[in-house]
């Protein structure tokens, strides 16, 4: 996925790891509101944003607690589709 690991769920694309960030797919519904968090930046692929995906860097997933929302916003995501 983009040069980096993913991780599906029930053949759905959840989450990605590039580097030591969280590519987090948390929907389009959710991205204006997940681009307002701490250490959020819009994922972009040759400059060219993609809605409904976000990356998170590593000090926005250094607590268990932090990393568990955005592993659950994806996996309610993925959920609802």
């Amino acid at each position: 996925m983009f040069g980096g690991l993913c991780f599906m769920v029930e053949k759905k694309l959840c989450v990605g790891v590039d580097k030591d960030c969280l590519i987090a797919r948390v929907g389009k519904s959710f991205y204006e509101e997940a681009l307002k968090f701490e250490h959020c930046i819009e994922f972009d692929v040759r400059r060219k944003p993609i809605k409904g995906y976000v990356l998170i860097n590593d000090q926005g997933i250094s607590q268990d607690k932090a990393l568990y929302f955005w592993i659950g916003k994806c996996y309610s995501f993925i959920n609802s589709e």
